[in-house]
């Protein structure tokens, strides 16, 4: 799965037809859901490639901040409440199970300055 930004329209875009990857995310994603842990890099778990050093920080938080520039160019964090994540677990269960890829894209967050998407493809 690729992670790439597209600054025009301020979207993060996961993408690719990976439902082993997306397993792996949202394995990562109900931790942060279920509070058992604090944080991970999206971009470092197995089968994520970063487009341009494209970098993708999930994060729990107390309030839905949402995606946000971190300080360096094409590193992005993610912080969210609990609840959120598990909307997202929600979400990413049919790129999961493979029945949503192809031209299947999910907004997966928009509480920020940068739109979060997963699609099959590379458009949404």
């Amino acid at each position: 799965m690729d992670i790439e930004y597209f600054p025009k329209e301020k979207v993060l875009l996961v993408h690719g037809h990976e439902p082993t990857v997306v397993a792996h995310l949202r394995e990562q994603v109900a931790g942060l859901a279920a509070e058992q842990i604090d944080s991970f890099a999206v971009h470092e778990l197995p089968g994520f490639r970063s487009v341009e050093g494209c970098q993708l920080f999930a994060q729990r938080d107390t309030f839905d901040h949402g995606m946000r520039p971190d300080r360096e160019p094409q590193v992005f964090r993610c912080r969210l409440r609990p609840a959120t994540w598990e909307n997202i677990k929600d979400m990413l269960e049919p790129f999961r199970d493979g029945s949503y890829f192809g031209a299947g894209h999910q907004f997966l967050d928009h509480h920020g300055t940068v739109t979060w998407i997963i699609s099959g493809e590379r458009g949404w």
